[in-house]
């Protein structure tokens, strides 16, 4: 028997495919949690500092509700951008920039 015979076998994953998607949903992951918490601390000190009514104009829902649309269309552009140059998507880099 050689020395190799007796090394642990290879725990990466010949398909780099999947390790790149992995890593990309742990970044998800960790980053939902941190603007998650991001989010709740500037709420705190939004209601603390205007004591806002739960509904209606000037509201803590409204607040609530522009800031969620805010960081959705943010992250659904940096992830559109992010995956252009990905295996498979390559009819994005042909998009009008303007269209985007």
């Amino acid at each position: 028997m050689t020395a190799n015979a007796h090394e642990a076998p290879e725990l990466v994953s010949p398909n780099r495919g999947a390790d790149s998607l992995l890593r990309v949903e742990s970044l998800a992951i960790y980053l939902a949690l941190a603007l998650g918490a991001v989010g709740a601390l500037v709420g705190l000190v939004f209601a603390r500092v205007e004591h806002p009514p739960l509904a209606g104009p000037g509201s803590f829902g409204l607040f609530a509700a522009w800031s969620a649309t805010i960081v959705a269309a943010l992250i659904s552009g940096i992830g559109y951008w992010r995956s252009r140059n990905r295996p498979g998507q390559e009819w994005r880099l042909e998009v009008a920039t303007w269209t985007a």
